[in-house]
């Protein structure tokens, strides 16, 4: 007897919805990737150091944004931060080396240092059977301890105590970031993925959530906040080392790159400017009718308005609002319950209570520009046969659309 598995990879619905909120953007990557393509896909014949370390970082980089526009794309906006990092540091060395040409042979040298470390690693781990001839050992260590002087840094003066340097350069990466005219993005692009790619708190929190009970649980709900940032740092950093690497090498692309940079402009101008509302819609348990009023408003107003929802006790969301919305092709099965204590001190210019009891327990919310009370019946009380309480669940869904989406239409334009 066999057995046939069918295994797939990415999450369509994630897609779609990525599609939904940012339109402009998926239509600006055609003539993004053909500005790559005249910059990258060609025949490298320097021999120059310099030269060879700009651009076949740059083509590097190239393969980071797609990585990390694939992450994000199907809602891993937490895995594209962690890949953010790995492109910023490239990114700030390019444009370093571009700026100090004579560097370029101590981000290459520094190899051997990194090797012969592998090397000392790997004969703690495994003794001197790792399948190395004598003569590879011997190259190994030969090169380790002729470069590794070149990057000794001196801890104590008076005795000459010397620590080989963790990196080519004597610069931090903030410092290279300075000289690189990067620093401005060094929090969002290096310093918070970084939290997120190692062992810390900070990864623990991004990840967690609080339940009704007062107890944790894992959040595995798409991080679509996450992505949308995290693109808009990969597509600056690649604009960057576009334009570096035509300036650098002369190819002559300068009004090109322009467009793609005003095309840049054009498409995260709302999330630059802050100009995009935001809003919070609150119920008594984040179950059924603001989490009904976060998908309605995502999807019929993506690139307007950007919705959450919270419950002053949240119990989860309920399977019958995830099938109502489903019925308007909008999937909300990836939302979790939330506590509105998740959003306290947050900046919002419009927080909604869908339901009295929220507007009772919560007149005032610390950081909202302004209140309003839209009240919709609960249909997580309904009562009857399945399609009895499926027809509730329907009729609140629409006067949800039918009311909150011209409000919000509104507002936003105002913004």
């Amino acid at each position: 007897m066999t057995f046939s598995i069918q295994i797939k990879f990415g999450f369509p619905e994630e897609w779609q919805s990525f599609q939904k909120r940012h339109t402009e953007f998926t239509e600006k990557l055609k003539p993004l990737f053909e500005t790559l393509t005249k910059v990258f896909i060609r025949e490298m014949k320097s021999e120059e150091p310099a030269d060879k370390v700009i651009f076949y970082l740059g083509r590097l980089a190239v393969e980071d944004f797609m990585e990390i526009l694939l992450l994000c794309g199907n809602g891993y906006g937490i895995g594209g931060m962690k890949l953010l990092r790995g492109l910023y540091e490239r990114a700030v060395t390019l444009g370093y080396i571009a700026k100090n040409m004579n560097k370029a042979d101590d981000f290459l040298d520094y190899h051997y240092v990194h090797l012969g470390k592998l090397f000392n690693h790997a004969r703690r781990i495994f003794g001197n059977g790792m399948g190395l001839s004598s003569e590879q050992i011997s190259d190994i260590q030969s090169n380790y301890d002729t470069m590794k002087n070149k990057y000794k840094d001196i801890l104590c003066a008076k005795c000459g105590t010397t620590k080989i340097r963790f990196s080519w350069s004597e610069l931090d990466i903030l410092s290279m970031a300075r000289e690189a005219e990067l620093d401005k993005l060094y929090l969002q692009c290096y310093y918070e993925p970084l939290l997120q790619a190692h062992a810390t708190v900070s990864s623990l929190i991004y990840r967690l959530q609080l339940k009704g009970d007062g107890g944790l649980s894992f959040d595995e709900g798409a991080q679509h906040e996450k992505a949308d940032l995290t693109l808009i740092g990969a597509h600056n950093l690649i604009l960057y080392i576009i334009k570096v690497v035509n300036d650098y090498f002369k190819i002559g692309l300068d009004d090109e790159i322009e467009e793609r940079f005003a095309d840049f402009l054009l498409v995260w101008k709302k999330e630059r400017e802050g100009t995009m509302l935001k809003v919070l819609f609150l119920c008594s348990e984040n179950a059924c009718r603001s989490q009904m009023a976060e998908g309605l408003v995502n999807h019929d107003l993506a690139g307007q308005v950007r919705a959450f929802s919270a419950g002053v006790a949240p119990t989860g969301v309920n399977p019958r609002a995830v099938r109502a919305m489903a019925e308007l092709g909008i999937d909300i099965s990836g939302h979790r319950s939330k506590s509105m204590t998740e959003f306290e001190g947050q900046p919002f210019d419009l927080v909604i209570t869908v339901c009295d009891s929220a507007r009772d327990q919560c007149p005032m919310f610390p950081g909202a520009a302004r209140m309003l009370h839209v009240g919709f019946e609960d249909p997580g009380r309904a009562q009857g046969t399945e399609e009895e309480i499926m027809g509730v669940f329907r009729r609140v869904r629409d006067e949800m659309r039918e009311q909150l989406i011209p409000l919000l239409k509104a507002e936003a334009g105002n913004t």
